[in-house]
């Protein structure tokens, strides 16, 4: 809600069968988000799952703005984060725009999250084949590009693979 991008924002979420609260706190946030004028976009909830690859495809299938902004249900989104993203797709448009994270605890992982956090424009493309380097919670990229590239896969590994097939086909990071 503290966003200073000062455009349009919609929400799309897909509950992928969960078995908890999750489809109840949707509801309860989308009353707030559209309260702030924030579109919201609400499917799911069935009882099957898909797998998070077929979540997410439902969510990007369902939703209608032509930039694409990722956050897992347990994140919380930096106040300029879309500003940002935004900023750096108008200068690189086939791009895949990831930005820094942190874990909480802090102390949680704590070696992982520097390594992630720290690598250098060269390492980000030479580690790309034993791990995702763009963290998928922290993906941005233009809706013609995901198009362009094509839906996660529903496998586990989803995100790795799609941006192996993103940077296969001349995208960038």
């Amino acid at each position: 809600l503290a966003q200073t991008h000062r455009g349009p924002i919609e929400l799309s979420a897909y509950d992928d069968g969960s078995t908890d609260a999750s489809g109840e706190m949707l509801h309860i946030w989308a009353c707030r988000l559209r309260d702030a004028n924030i579109s919201v976009v609400l499917s799911g909830g069935t009882g099957t799952a898909y797998g998070c690859g077929g979540a997410k495809n439902a969510a990007i299938r369902q939703s209608s703005g032509s930039i694409l902004v990722f956050l897992d249900a347990d994140d919380v989104m930096a106040p300029d984060r879309i500003a940002a993203s935004v900023a750096a797709l108008a200068k690189h448009p086939r791009a895949l725009v990831g930005c820094a994270w942190q874990r909480m605890p802090t102390h949680a992982t704590a070696h992982y999250s520097q390594w992630a956090n720290n690598l250098s424009a060269e390492a980000l493309l030479a580690e790309r084949f034993r791990e995702t380097t763009v963290q998928m919670p922290t993906w941005t990229l233009r809706r013609d590009v995901f198009d362009a590239t094509g839906p996660f896969e529903t496998e586990l590994g989803e995100d790795h693979e799609w941006l192996l097939r993103h940077l296969g086909s001349r995208g960038t990071c």
